[in-house]
């Protein structure tokens, strides 16, 4: 089956010159295709979105959590040493950023990869 050159192999976009017509009928609305998954425009601007949101959010609760006095053990807001409280919610605050990383990470590349496969066909 034909393949867009260049692409790394977790994002395989398909061309619309492929010899199966059911996957030719699958990748007809599909923004990206591979053997794992099929990614529309629609899911790609979501998980984008996604990304951003977390970043939109969670800073501003670090911020919160950071000024909160239950976060130090003194309860006077930036005198060591913190409390679990801190270090826990400072725990879920990267894996969440990490997590909404990839996430908008994802849904830029099949958006981009669309992009590629929709100016090959032309």
């Amino acid at each position: 089956m034909p393949v867009a050159r260049g692409l790394p192999a977790a994002v395989t976009v398909v061309t619309r010159a492929s010899a199966d017509p059911a996957l030719h009928r699958l990748t007809r609305s599909a923004l990206a295709y591979s053997a794992v998954m099929v990614l529309s425009r629609g899911w790609a601007l979501f998980l984008t979105g996604v990304g951003i949101w977390t970043w939109v959010i969670w800073p501003r609760f670090a911020v919160a959590i950071w000024k909160d006095p239950r976060s130090w053990s003194t309860g006077t807001v930036g005198e060591f040493p913190a409390t679990s409280f801190l270090w826990v919610h400072a725990l879920l605050i990267a894996a969440s950023l990490a997590i909404g990383t990839t996430v908008g990470v994802l849904g830029v590349r099949a958006w981009l990869a669309g992009r590629r496969s929709d100016r090959s066909t032309r």
